[in-house]
Parts: C-alpha cells; structure tokens; sequence
C-alpha cells in the first residue's frame, strides 16, 4: 500500500460542497492510503501504527461530511450519494480490518466525532483494570516512592488518584438528594443548577416523571437467573433468553411477569406489596441450544435458534408456530413487523411468513415421541453437541409463505432493527466470532420491508467494530443510538451518515445501551458494558454522564427501559462461577473490613472485580447470573440493596 502523504485537509478548497462525484471520489482514495507491510514484514510507519490508521479514518470522515455538504448543494445525484457512502463504509470497514490483524490494537478510538465540544460528552473513566491489578500497580511504582516524593512533593497514592488512575472515595462525590441510591455515583459534571433550569423548561408531567432519574433516587433488587443470552419485553412481560444444564447447552427462556399495581403512577417505591417481579415460567423453547435472536409482541414471544423461529404464547408459555428456516436461512437477526414474519440469508434474501396464514401444532420433544414432527425432522447436525434430545421440540416447522430480494444487502443480519412508525429496517452485517475479516461491514443499512426492490442503502458510519446494539424509539423517530464494541456510544440522525452525538465514558467495550424518553423533551441514555457499570446520559440538556449505577459486579449483558414502570432492566452476567454453579477469584473481607453501615452483609467480594468494594456507597454484589431492576420513584430508600448470597467456594 502506499506510504501517508500530505493530509487531504490540506488540499480542500474553500467551497467542497461542490465538488462533484469524481473528485469525492478521488478524495476517498487519497484519503485511505494507510501503511502497510514491507518485504520483512516490518510497519513501514515509524510512527504508532494506530495513530496512522485513525488519522486516514478521520480524513475519510471529513470526505464524508464533504459529501454529504454536496448533496444538499445538489452538486451530486442522490443515487451517486448513496453509492458513495457504500464505497466509504467499505473503505473504513477495510482499513478498521487491518488496522485489528497489524498493528495488534484491541480498540480502533474515535475517529469520527462532531465538531462540536458540546456534541463529543467525555467524562472521566474509572479502571480500566481491577483493584487487584491497582494495588499491584501502587507496590511497583513505591520503588521509587522516595524519588518521587522528592520532585513533587506528592506521595505516590497523591498522583494516582490526581491522575484519575483511582477513583476519589465516594463519600467526597455529589449526591443531589438523600434519596439516591447508594449504588450510584454521581460525576463530577454533574450541574444541579443547570438541571433545575432544565426542568424549569419543560412541561410539569415530564419534570415529575424524569426527577428521580436525574436524582438516581431508585429500589434496586435482583432475580437470579441462568447465563443470559438476550432480553426483550412486551406489555408487562420480561423474557430472557438464557444457557442452561450443566454443561449451559441447552436452551431456556425465563419469563417474568411486572405486577401491574407497580406500573401505577401512586405505587409507593419502597413497598413490598405486589412489587416483587414474578417468574412465571421456565419456557421449554424446544430449541437444539441457546439462542439470543428474540422479539416479543402483544400476540406472542418470538424466538430464533437452529434453523427454526418459534412462537410462544404470551400468556401460558406454550408453543404456538414453527417456522422453518432451512435454505441458508437458519443464521441472523430476524424481523416481527404486523402480518409479516422474515428472515434474510447471507445474501439478502428473506423468507417471509404471513401471520395470518400460521398453522399451530403441538410439541414433538425428542425422537422417542409418539407426536409427529410439524413438518417433518430438523437436522441432525443441530443436536450434535447436546447429551441427549428430550428437550428439544423435533418439528422442522412451517416453509416460508414467499422471498423478497434486498438489493446491496448483504448477510447474514447481525442486528434488525424497526425505525418506528414505518416500514423500515436497520441492519448490520454479522462479523466473523473470530475477529474482523476483509468483507465484514461495519455501517449501519437501511431498507423498506414494503419496497425492498428499492434495496439497502448506508444510513451511519463512522464504527470501529462491529455494532453491539442499535435503539430506537417512537418520540424521537429520526434518532437511534448505537453501541459498538469498543468504549463509546454513537448517536445518530437517520438524515446524516455520521454520528451527531458521541458519549465516551467506559472504560471497556460498551454491550448494550437503552433509551428514557420522555415524550422526547428530556431522554436520558444508559449504557453498559463489560467495566461492569451502567452510566446515565442526559443529551439534550446538560449534555453530561450524569452517574454510574451498580451492576453488581456483572458483565452488563444487555439492558432495557420498562417506560411505564420506570424501571431500567439490566441482565448480566457473573463471569467468577461456573456451569456447575461453584465460584472462583472471591476473597474473603476480613472481619474489621466487613462492618459499619455500609457492608455488614457481604463478607466476601470478587478479586478481579472492575470496581474495589467502597467504589459505591454500600457494597453488594451478585454471586450468580441475574436480572437487576433499579425502579425510579421518589422517596425511594437510599440504603436498600438485595440480600447478599455467599459463593460457593471450591
């Protein structure tokens, strides 16, 4: 490839917007010149190789805006737009791709950021690393305590925590109302003053309703649950998908059902009366292994694994359909949207099924079942792995009613997503599990369900990974927010291919996020990932991380927002315990460090744990997989958190 030249910023003229397709194009080449492997296969850049490759990527994101300023000038045809943003998302899908296998980096960085400060909200990171590895860090860097001291004037643990290496104690942080959950910490951004003005501005129903978030004045319990897979909610259902048996092979679905009184705009946050979530079912799926692909509506629980979806009723749990998905259709997200059920193949391709047209059958569970397979037998390649089949439903199911073709898209679908109140889909493209290849694409496409001979065409770019997460929401239906799988969130307008809004704050890659809207007037964004926190973001307002919320020590897994019951649903993962149910890496609190308000219930704590035990406000942690719950009311008790369970040590 050839070496870096001169930056293209150098060689825009003062009037881009009228370039034509040609010369944009010609800028999108000179632009993605990034170095490459000499003969000895050695970088041919003496300068950090990551450095190179983000400065292509944000020249590429200039040329971007460059277009995009010349399709409003009309100095370039919509169709020759469009083909051009194909043209840049496989060019930075390309460079991100080499940028993983030579320069060995775990994370691409920002390349394609607003202008605006305002627009870029950055906070400080915690750890990027346990407690553990911090103590070790402070004992090597004590060698030279006395050198340091001398030039300074600081001890060593001074410097660490002036350099936000360590987090301050939380006792010294803001807490804007005694009624805060002690499983939060509130950032140093946080503006009381400008969120009053902010409340002030918007009507009394809303500034009611979005209080007790700004103020994280929530209950939080826990249900413990198997490994999590994927979660999603309809009505007052809660399902999620979940690994089980002891080898975690088998398929689960649990369904938990929101008391309705809790949904009550009166409903006291703090009761116990008919507020506790209840498990209704450990749903038999019938699937031939976990699967996290999961839809639910007001007619049924969707599910896709195998080579199968399958429906599920809302209200008892029991099968309904079979689809099959034999073909090439049997991999990817799937799409649920009013009469039609569909699922692409890799090369764009849906099956698609009429709702209308369903046939319902009874289980068949396992070859030894006298009841006939629906449609006949699944594959045998499917089962595999599994010790035996009596869980799993048999029927093949039924073939698609009809195909449509989506022109430029391409599959398998790792992400579908409604725009709501329309007919169309965002989708991702699946990455390799094993890492990115050369013909992974990492922008986010856009198609109509109702015209998809008009094809896929790039809608955002701007990713250095692939997309973890994409959300929407019916009062801001232009907007959807995206996680990728790296340590910022991306928030995007469908009108504009680069990101409007960039929130950078974790300090590992983030895994879901989740919207609180508001009637759209104050949305406040939560995040989370695998440092273990969910982080709270006001975007329009203050423009802030306003706090950090507890996951309990969890690999956040994925989150959702219960808009009626105020409740943000967390399920994650416990990475310390096995398929068997032991635990690993706890240390036991010595008996002088497990009094006082604060921790008199937990006498151990995980060694590799993202945040020490007095990160919050009152130590509590999750010793299993669960489905955490912070419920925002007003007046909700500070010091409440879930009883501490003892692991089970081995």
């Amino acid at each position: 490839m050839l070496k870096i030249g001169t930056s293209i910023l150098d060689k825009m003229s003062s009037d881009t917007s009228r370039l034509n397709y040609a010369q944009l194009v010609e800028r999108l080449t000179s632009a993605s010149a990034v170095p490459g492997i000499d003969d000895d296969g050695e970088e041919d850049e003496e300068s950090q190789p990551n450095a190179s490759y983000l400065k292509h990527l944000k020249q590429i994101s200039q040329v971007v805006q460059i277009a995009e300023s010349a399709k409003v000038a009309e100095s370039i045809s919509l169709e020759e737009y469009l083909k051009f943003l194909n043209s840049a998302d496989e060019t930075i899908s390309s460079i991100c791709s080499e940028a993983y296998e030579i320069s060995h980096t775990d994370c691409i960085g920002v390349f394609a950021a607003p202008a605006s400060v305002k627009q870029y909200v950055k906070t400080k990171k915690t750890l990027p690393f346990g407690p553990a590895e911090l103590v070790g860090l402070e004992g090597l860097l004590a060698n030279f305590a006395d050198d340091v001291q001398a030039r300074t004037g600081k001890t060593i643990k001074e410097i660490i925590l002036d350099n936000g290496v360590a987090p301050p104690p939380w006792s010294t942080t803001a807490r804007p109302s005694p009624h805060s959950t002690r499983q939060s910490r509130f950032t140093q951004e946080y503006d009381q003053d400008t969120i009053d003005s902010a409340l002030n501005s918007v009507p009394a129903d809303i500034r009611d309703a979005v209080q007790p978030i700004l103020q994280a004045s929530a209950k939080l319990q826990s249900n413990n649950i198997l490994n999590p897979w994927g979660m999603a909610f309809g009505g007052n259902t809660v399902v999620v998908t979940a690994a089980g048996g002891w080898k975690e092979r088998e398929s689960c679905s649990l369904r938990f059902t929101i008391p309705s009184k809790r949904m009550q705009p009166g409903a006291d946050a703090n009761s116990d009366d008919d507020q506790q979530m209840l498990m209704e079912s450990d749903l038999r799926t019938g699937f031939a292994g976990p699967f996290s692909e999961l839809f639910v509506d007001s007619y049924a629980i969707w599910g896709a694994g195998d080579e199968r979806i399958k429906a599920f009723d809302l209200t008892s749990g029991r099968l309904k359909h079979t689809l099959s998905c034999r073909g090439g259709y049997d991999s990817g997200a799937f799409g649920v949207h009013e009469e039609k059920i569909f699922r692409a193949n890799p090369s764009g391709t849906f099956a698609c099924w009429n709702r209308a047209t369903l046939q319902t059958h009874i289980p068949s569970m396992g070859k030894a079942s006298k009841m006939p397979a629906f449609g006949g037998f699944i594959s045998e390649d499917h089962l595999g792995w599994l010790d035996g089949d009596e869980d799993v439903e048999m029927s093949r199911g039924q073939a698609p009613d009809s195909t449509f073709h989506v022109p430029n898209l391409k599959g398998p679908l790792g992400l579908l997503v409604n725009v709501p109140k329309t007919t169309k889909y965002l989708g991702t493209k699946e990455t390799n599990a094993g890492g990115m290849s050369p013909s992974d694409l990492l922008g986010v496409r856009i198609f109509d369900i109702a015209r998809p001979e008009a094809g896929a065409s790039v809608v955002a770019v701007g990713f250095g990974a692939d997309v973890a997460c994409i959300r929407t929401h019916e009062d801001m239906p232009d907007m959807f927010v995206a996680a990728g799988s790296d340590p910022v969130i991306r928030i995007f307008d469908l009108r504009s291919p680069l990101p409007q809004m960039v929130l950078d704050g974790h300090s590992k890659d983030v895994t879901s996020c989740a919207i609180a809207p508001f009637g759209g007037q104050f949305p406040i964004i939560f995040t989370g990932g695998k440092d273990e926190l969910v982080k709270a973001w006001d975007i329009r307002h203050t423009k802030t991380c306003l706090y950090e919320l507890s996951a309990g020590t969890l690999m956040v897994q994925d989150l959702a927002w219960h808009e009626a019951g105020r409740t943000l649903f967390i399920s994650g993962q416990n990475l310390n315990v096995d398929r068997m149910g032991n635990h690993h890496d706890y240390e036991e609190l010595e008996e002088d460090d497990t009094g006082g308000e604060s921790s008199v219930e937990v006498t151990y704590w995980p060694t590799n744990a993202m945040t020490g035990k007095d990160y919050f406000g009152k130590r509590w942690c999750s010793t299993a997989h669960a489905l955490l719950e912070y419920r925002f009311k007003g007046g909700a008790d500070a010091n409440q958190t879930p009883a501490f369970e003892e692991p089970h040590m081995y």
